[in-house]
């Protein structure tokens, strides 16, 4: 008998060794004091009757879903008002723009690439323009041939023959010059056939003096010739002052003047100023007609 007992009360043991209990999962809630379970509805521990402490909510932005701490009144993130509900329309419309922010910060090198790319195209045509010969510079340098070239317009080519005249016709003017050294060219005015130069320069008294200075062109020899040059006051001679032929030749030249000065189109202060430079440079007697 007793052999039997001893027997069943291993049997029980090994029993009991071998149940496995039920774990409490961590979303139950416990006494703080016994550690007990506790169902949802109640307040106080059944065990040891201690008050059932709430476990704390979570609280997430309603606009952004970042989690909330205890205390902030407005979201880390985004800025929105704890409490504060977003219409679902709304909150489309902010998630749309704010995934455009994200992904303009994920690629930023992108809109840097192209400038600097739009930059570098613009430097190299700049380059290519500015070291292009330009009509200016060839007339600068009295190389109306070229100059006349790579001029465009009707009107640039106009003003290039026109420059190119007066710089040769100036030539011819200086080597009749008592005192070659004090040539300056006022301005000068061109029509079809004649060309007047306003010429500065020291007579044989070495006084500064400003006579008008008339050249004609010739179509059989396709030049232009010196025919007169003319006092400040370009007054006609009487035939009583000297042969008749020359005082006729005088007279009839000076109406020519005049004709071109009151018709004719004038030089432009630019082409002046290229041709006395080319003076000073001793480059105006290298000047040939194109």
């Amino acid at each position: 008998m007793g052999t039997e007992n001893n027997i069943n009360k291993i049997n029980e043991e090994k029993v009991a060794n071998n149940k496995v209990s039920t774990p409490v999962t961590s979303t139950a809630v416990v006494c703080s004091k016994c550690g007990s379970p506790m169902k949802d509805d109640q307040a106080f521990c059944s065990k040891c009757g201690t008050p059932k402490v709430q476990k704390p909510t979570e609280t997430f932005c309603s606009k952004c879903g970042t989690k909330l701490q205890d205390g902030q009144g407005f979201c880390p993130k985004c800025g929105q008002k704890v409490g504060l509900n977003v219409e679902q329309n709304v909150m489309s419309y902010i998630n749309q723009f704010n995934n455009q922010i994200d992904n303009k910060k994920k690629f930023p090198k992108k809109p840097i690439i192209i400038v600097a790319s739009v930059v570098v195209v613009i430097a190299i045509v700049v380059g290519i323009i500015l070291s292009m010969p330009n009509v200016e510079d060839k007339l600068t340098e009295g190389n109306y041939k070229d100059a006349y070239k790579i001029a465009d317009t009707t009107k640039e080519k106009n003003d290039v023959k026109f420059e190119n005249i007066a710089a040769y016709c100036s030539n011819i003017c200086v080597g009749k010059l008592k005192d070659e050294t004090s040539f300056h060219l006022v301005t000068a005015w061109k029509d079809n056939k004649n060309i007047v130069l306003k010429v500065k320069a020291n007579n044989s008294y070495g006084n500064s003096i400003i006579n008008y200075w008339l050249f004609s062109y010739s179509s059989t020899s396709k030049d232009w010739s010196y025919w007169e040059s003319y006092t400040s006051d370009l007054e006609e001679k009487d035939y009583s002052d000297g042969d008749t032929s020359e005082v006729l030749a005088y007279n009839l030249g000076l109406g020519y003047a005049e004709d071109a000065m009151n018709d004719g189109e004038e030089l432009s202060t630019e082409s002046v100023t290229r041709i006395n430079n080319l003076f000073k440079e001793n480059k105006l007697g290298s000047v040939s007609l194109i």
